[in-house]
């Protein structure tokens, strides 16, 4: 019996963990990297280095351009701006279930090690299972909340690139765009499970007080 369920653990479960986490990653990475071609964009706008992107873009797609190339190269911005919010919002669909059970996977994985760890009658061999555990709950949970809070921070600078451009040489009309598109880009889409739990680095140190706290009960009463 034991066989079976390693024999399952490795050919089954193990892949799968790890493909789910891969395939996170992949578009997290994927989405951050959008982002940065987006900042840079934005604070090429109103330089001749526009023309050249405009052109590029122009190459790469049957769009309908128009001569006001400003114009266009605002309205390339706007619409890559608008995709990736979709696609974070996408993702937040389709991993909703997976990053609950995620979260509260580690928060109640870490209970069982961590009364191992407080325990003082193991042996070395006990003790080094339990630690592996809690540290392969953490490193999971750590994947998903530095691919949230990179997206996140990513979308963050947008305003800052767009007031680093060379706005000053606009005309009004152009600049109300701009203010716009400020507003719009505060609104810094979260990865998130049901719009509930946010997977950041601030929910990772919350789990990690938790742990520690809860290692520190269960150490205070394995010496009473």
């Amino acid at each position: 019996m034991a066989t079976i369920q390693v024999i399952a653990f490795q050919v089954v479960i193990a892949p799968c963990v790890v493909g789910t986490d891969l395939l996170f990653i992949s578009i997290g990475t994927c989405i951050v990297f959008q982002y940065r071609l987006l900042q840079q964009c934005l604070l090429k706008y109103c330089t001749p280095e526009m023309i050249v992107i405009n052109k590029k873009i122009q190459n790469l797609g049957n769009d309908t351009y128009n001569n006001n190339e400003r114009k266009q190269y605002f309205i390339t911005c706007v619409k890559h701006h608008q995709m990736l919010q979709r696609t974070t919002n996408l993702m937040n669909k389709i991993f909703n279930v997976l990053m609950l059970f995620q979260l509260s996977s580690t928060i109640g994985g870490i209970c069982l090690p961590l009364t191992l760890i407080a325990q003082t009658d193991n042996s070395i061999s006990q003790l080094y299972t339990a630690l592996i555990a809690v540290l392969s709950l953490f490193n999971q949970l750590l994947i998903y909340c530095i691919t949230g809070e990179m997206i996140s921070h990513e979308a963050q600078l947008l305003h800052h690139f767009i007031y680093q451009s060379n706005w000053t040489n606009l005309k009004i009309k152009y600049q109300r765009d701009l203010i716009f598109f400020i507003q719009h880009a505060q609104r810094v889409p979260q990865i998130s499970a049901f719009n509930i739990f946010h997977f950041n680095m601030e929910t990772y140190l919350k789990v990690s007080r938790m742990s520690f706290s809860l290692y520190t009960f269960l150490k205070t009463v394995a010496y009473k």
